[in-house]
């Protein structure tokens, strides 16, 4: 028996056996596969996200509605060179595009890369053609969030940060 431990493709063997039972129960989740027999113990596999790694999604997404709200910032400067104006929202709150009829949808006839929101919320702004206010919510607070008016009641109580453009 003391050989049979020693030989290499013993080992390989398996730790190939424990890799296809881990993958087998990964993959089935619950551990409850159609051919299981009832009443069977079954394993279940949870692995949470380390403190790390979610602080790591909460920063990378904050990252991108920063690089998002530059975005559209560049944009409505390229349709103020075009039009004159930034579209208005007749200083009330909008959304950027996030319905089809909603002033910030004037900006596709800049450009067709507008970003509308951060994959699950939207994007909002306030225009007086004059002047604007871009908002996202964040997820971590910030010293200096830019948001120097009133901001959307949709948007209350949550982190956010502004953006703003021309002038008041």
């Amino acid at each position: 028996m003391e050989g049979v431990i020693r030989d290499p493709r013993y080992w390989l063997s398996l730790a190939l056996l424990v890799g296809v039972i881990v993958v087998a129960v990964v993959k089935d989740g619950d551990g409850g596969g159609a051919s299981e027999a009832k009443g069977s113990p079954t394993a279940t596999v949870t692995v949470a996200p380390t403190p790390n790694a979610t602080a790591t999604a909460a920063v990378e997404l904050d990252q991108k509605r920063a690089e998002d709200l530059a975005a559209i910032a560049s944009i409505l400067e390229e349709y103020r060179a075009a039009h004159g104006s930034y579209p208005s929202t007749k200083d009330e709150f909008g959304t950027v595009c996030d319905m089809p009829f909603d002033s910030g949808c004037q900006l596709l006839s800049t450009s067709w890369k507008l970003p509308r929101n951060d994959g699950t919320y939207p994007y909002w702004w306030r225009s007086t053609g004059k002047a604007y206010t871009l908002f996202t919510r964040v997820e971590t607070p910030l010293a200096n969030n830019g948001c120097t008016v009133t901001t959307p009641p949709a948007l209350a109580g949550l982190n956010l940060m502004c953006r703003n453009g021309g002038t008041r």
